[in-house]
């Protein structure tokens, strides 16, 4: 989601506050049938560094987990290209 610097929130303790508030995120996704959105409840874990680990479920009976890549991970953003005006963008 495009979101220019002004308006990007970044303090570590605004963003846990908020998901600890709100746990639930939207996974929109390319399925069988089209695009799909999902709401998936989330937990914030605490992570083996400093920073925590945002983790989600789905459900055994929801068909979404049957079309999830093998590894059963979904990337947001695995890789980043630079295009040639400078900017970052995921692939």
């Amino acid at each position: 989601m495009y979101c220019p610097d002004p308006f990007a929130e970044t303090r570590p303790e605004i963003l846990r506050a908020l998901i600890q508030r709100y746990p639930l995120a939207t996974l929109v996704s390319m399925g069988a049938h089209g695009l799909e959105a999902n709401h998936i409840p989330l937990y914030l874990a605490p992570g083996e560094g400093p920073q925590p680990v945002l983790q989600g479920h789905v459900a055994r009976a929801s068909p979404l987990w049957q079309e999830a890549p093998p590894d059963g991970k979904v990337q947001p953003c695995p890789t980043t290209h630079e295009s040639d005006r400078g900017s970052v963008f995921p692939r």
